[in-house]
């Protein structure tokens, strides 16, 4: 099961951080818990993808049992609400999409100041040089809070379920004297490389093409493919990076988007678009941004 998965991959890097802390010298002890704080963020961002296929009901077969299991095993963790999940990205998102007012990914491009007069190469490329600073890093938290953690319409009893279990844990992990290793190994991946990949696939996902693109779905939403040494590193499943098929038939499984797209590239249209591919996928979202030449010619008049 994926959640089990999921979970392993985060205990595992935990479990051997914490042993090479004991045993290994510090230097080796830092890399190692820079390491794990790298792919426990990479999980989490898996997380949330499970928490993303409960809100569509296509995580398992009983779709209540699915939502069950998606909030509290990978949203709650997360401090995500399903409620909020569910009314930003299901109905706003994919039910406004490209609406520059009321569409929250369109809106945070814009917000990050990617959008308009920005929308060029230069700005993007201080964007993703400045991710990992505080300003970048604190935008995408409080895009986290405003759509998914704190969202203003998510059922009271929810918000309430949700603080009583995260007060429960810290009080367990401080009682048995783990609140450092929860703190070290779970929160604060969760505020820095989760944030930051996080970040990333969002622009992977719809940036520039939810702005410059034709107003229709095929032409607003990269898939991006990734080999397994790559998901293996980002906490990818394999069919997360078929987001335009996804944006199509958002009731198909993730399991069967690969399945799907095989159908669809059947058609000439379908099978010419652009896909951005590995870790160098940005260098897709670069090219179809205005180069310097243009950039320079808009300055001059």
């Amino acid at each position: 099961m994926e959640i089990v998965r999921h979970w392993s991959f985060v205990l595992l890097w935990t479990w051997f951080s914490c042993w090479s802390w004991r045993h290994l010298p510090l230097a080796l002890g830092v890399v190692s818990y820079v390491v794990a704080i790298f792919f426990i963020g990479g999980r989490q961002r898996a997380l949330a993808g499970v928490l993303h296929q409960a809100c569509y009901g296509t995580l398992m077969s009983s779709t209540k049992i699915g939502a069950t299991l998606g909030a509290t095993l990978a949203g709650y963790p997360m401090l995500q609400s399903f409620t909020g999940y569910r009314l930003s990205h299901v109905v706003n998102h994919h039910g406004r999409f490209g609406d520059p007012q009321r569409d929250p990914d369109y809106l945070q491009y814009q917000r990050i100041g990617l959008c308009g007069q920005n929308l060029r190469r230069e700005r993007l490329r201080k964007y993703l040089l400045t991710l990992a600073g505080p300003r970048s890093t604190l935008s995408y938290i409080a895009y986290l809070v405003r759509h998914r953690i704190l969202h203003k319409e998510e059922a009271s009893w929810e918000r309430y379920v949700r603080i009583v279990g995260l007060l429960t844990i810290f009080v367990v992990a401080g009682a048995t004297g783990w609140l450092g290793v929860l703190v070290a190994y779970w929160f604060v991946p969760l505020v820095t490389t989760q944030v930051w990949i996080g970040a990333i696939a969002e622009l992977l996902e719809h940036y520039p093409l939810i702005e410059t693109a034709p107003r229709v779905d095929i032409y607003m939403t990269w898939n991006r493919h990734y080999n397994p040494v790559e998901r293996f590193l980002l906490g990818e499943e394999e069919g997360e990076g078929y987001h335009l098929v996804h944006h199509i038939f958002p009731r198909v499984p993730l399991w069967r988007l690969k399945e799907v797209d095989a159908i669809l590239r059947r058609d000439p249209a379908y099978a010419d678009l652009k896909r951005p591919r590995g870790l160098a996928a940005l260098s897709t979202v670069f090219a179809s941004l205005p180069g310097p030449e243009v950039e320079s010619a808009a300055t001059s008049a």
